[in-house]
Order: structure tokens, then sequence, then C-alpha cells
């Protein structure tokens, strides 16, 4: 970006609020970017910023209804994160065409707010957000825009190798011989794979086109639908699998309503999800250092996509457990875990090295400080939190 552009950005500083300011930063470097790589599709841009332009309502806990939140990291916070975060990919990505380096920090949550804690169940989220319907549309327009799927499957296939294993250790006995599994919300396309080499009879719900195109080319099966308006026989799956997006949705209850009656009794119910306690005690950690002892903290944060915490909702192992368990499901175990690898071809070399090194420092570190499934885990930034039908 040449000096003359940030001039011209800094002038219009004293009559734009931050989030302003830095989408024209944004627009002036894809200009100069247009030399050297493809422009983004229109779509690319408007995914981008469309939930910025939309109205925002203030909210309150959707799991407990309270009202009363504390602050855990301000919209100036998550600017500074945001410009933190762009960096940090653009020095490690290897090639920087559309869709494959932008997609890791340009998010559906990716507009300025407030991340509050409920004071009552402890549920973070953004606070104020756009209307329900509006993240619904964002969500859907995000994905349209996904590329680079074939990368995805293989290195998700690597990655569910060991989640398969500890998903049929979760299976009621009776289920072993050829468990039928039920995967919904963002399909997993490695999922899907891994389980029907195990013999396993798998099924995919997702409305996405292109993830259902390239299902369907793979041979995997799938239907693109959701789960709200497909038709299955009830009590058809010992296992459901939500292996994406449950932090993205407005109206978790719905879906769940969906869901619980599809799982046989005995079976499993496994969501994963962003740690909402991991992020609120990073974030106390980090006011408390200097800003050189803050770079390793925002590097770990950055390889498992929590600085700005681009999610509608953070739950906690508790806080997920409470809103669950009134659906006919109880707690049955918590498995803490890190963001998968990005794919191969990706990263600078000492980049992908640095990423392995820095994913088995947090698997380190929350191995030896085990906890019982209803404990934080604060120092987990994912989590595969395991339900069974009574």
């Amino acid at each position: 970006m040449s000096w003359r552009d940030y001039c011209c950005i800094s002038r219009q500083a004293l009559s734009s609020n931050p989030e302003q300011i830095w989408l024209r930063s944004r627009r002036v470097e894809r200009r100069r970017l247009q030399n050297n790589q493809p422009a983004g599709s229109e779509a690319d841009r408007s995914s981008e910023t469309g939930l910025a332009q939309q109205p925002r309502i203030s909210a309150g806990c959707h799991v407990c209804r309270a009202t009363q939140w504390t602050l855990v990291c301000s919209s100036g916070e998550i600017l500074s994160q945001r410009r933190l975060l762009e960096r940090f990919y653009r020095r490690r990505w290897l090639a920087q065409p559309s869709g494959t380096w932008e997609d890791r920090w340009i998010f559906t949550q990716n507009y300025l707010t407030s991340i509050v804690a409920c004071l009552k169940c402890g549920l973070l989220y953004r606070n104020p957000h756009p209307r329900p319907e509006a993240i619904s549309r964002a969500s859907r327009a995000k994905r349209d825009d996904r590329a680079d799927l074939r990368a995805e499957f293989e290195s998700q296939r690597r990655w569910f190798h060991s989640k398969t294993e500890t998903l049929y250790g979760h299976l009621p006995a009776r289920s072993r011989g050829a468990p039928r599994i039920l995967e919904i919300g963002g399909v997993m396309t490695g999922f899907l794979a891994e389980g029907q080499a195990l013999g396993w009879e798998m099924l995919g719900l997702d409305p996405d086109q292109a993830v259902a195109d390239f299902c369907r080319r793979e041979g995997l099966p799938i239907l693109q639908r959701t789960v709200e308006n497909v038709e299955l026989s009830p009590e058809s799956f010992d296992a459901v699998a939500i292996w994406n997006t449950f932090d993205q949705l407005s109206d978790p209850q719905t879906l769940l309503a969906a869901v619980v009656p599809l799982i046989r009794s005995g079976g499993v119910l496994v969501i994963r999800i962003p740690n909402g306690a991991c992020f609120e005690w990073a974030m106390a950690l980090r006011a408390k250092l200097s800003k050189q002892w803050r770079r390793p903290l925002d590097t770990a944060l950055a390889w498992n996509n929590f600085l700005t915490f681009p999610y509608l909702y953070g739950y906690s192992p508790a806080g997920l457990a409470s809103l669950v368990t009134g659906f006919g499901l109880t707690l049955r175990a918590c498995h803490a875990d890190t963001l998968p690898s990005v794919p191969a071809g990706h990263l600078k070399w000492w980049a992908g090295l640095e990423e392995r090194m820095v994913k088995g420092g947090w698997r380190a570190a929350f191995a030896v400080s085990r906890q019982p499934a209803e404990g934080d885990f604060h120092l987990a930034p994912w989590l595969d939190v395991y339900f069974q039908r009574l």
C-alpha cells in the first residue's frame, strides 16, 4: 500500500468509525493485489462486508435467557486482532490466490462488535450482532464461495482417522457391527469417506451445492437438504455428528429438536465447538502481558482461528450441556482438540513447522491438565462434546 493511499485513509479517519476505515484499507489493498493475482469475485467482496453493513440488535443469552453480561473483548481490540490475523496469514501463506488464504481470516462473523460472557451461565457471544435472518443469509453466501475442496478432503481424511475411532468407542455395543451415522451442518467430506472405509452406513445433510456436487463425484452419500426439511425415520441412527457450524446457529434449539428424535435410545450426539472458556481465559491473560510477550500467545490463538473469535457463540462444556440436556440427552465425555491442520501445499515450510509445534504445545498443555467432562477445559481451544440419548 502506497504512502498516498495511507494518507487518503488517514484524512477520512476523523469522520469514520474504525470498521469503515478498515474496510476502506482492504479495498485499497485489493486494488494493489490486482496487478499480480486474480481479483476476487463480486460474491467474495459482498461476503466480506455483508454483515458489517447490517443493522444490529443487542442480545441476551439464548441458553439461560439472562440479559446481564461482562465484557471479554472490546470492538477496538477485535479490530486490532483482525489486523494481526491478516498479517499472520500474509506472512505464512505459500501462495495467495483469492479464496484460499483470505478464507482463513475473513469469516462470516467478520464485523466489529464486543465479545461478552453471560454472568449466569458463562456463554460467550457477539453483542450486538445482526439479526438471525441476516446471519443465515451471509453464512449461505460464504459457503457458496468455498474453494479447494479436494485439498480439504485429503486433509480431513487424515484428521478424521482418529476421530472415527473415538466415536466408535462411544457407540452402544449393539451398534458396533455396522453403525448408521448421520452428519449434518456443514458436512466434513473426509468424515463421510472415513466412515465408509470402515463399513459404516453414512449419510450427510448439507444445503451447499458445491459440497453436494463434490460428494456425489466421490461416491459419498449426501442429501442437499437441512435436517429441518428432510424426512428421516425416527430413531434410525446410532450417532449424529455436528462437526461444523453449531457455534454459528442463532437458534440451536430448533436444530436439536429436529436431530434428537433421529437418534436411537443409547445412541450418541457429538458436537464440535470452539471453546468459549479458552478464549475468555486467553483474553484475561493477554491483557496482563506486555506487547512483546503477547506475540507467542497471539500466534497460538491464530493457528486455532481464535483471534477475533469469529463465531457467534462460544460454549463451554457445562454451558453446552445445559442447552442439550433439556432435549433428553446426558453429557458423556468431552475431548480437547485443536483446529485441523492447513491442507498440504498452502504454507511456507517454516510456517508448517510452526503450526505443528504450536498445536503440539496446546495438546501437551491440556494432556497434563485433565478435567472431568463438566470442567471448562480452558487450555483447549476446540472441544468434541459427546452426549448420549437416554
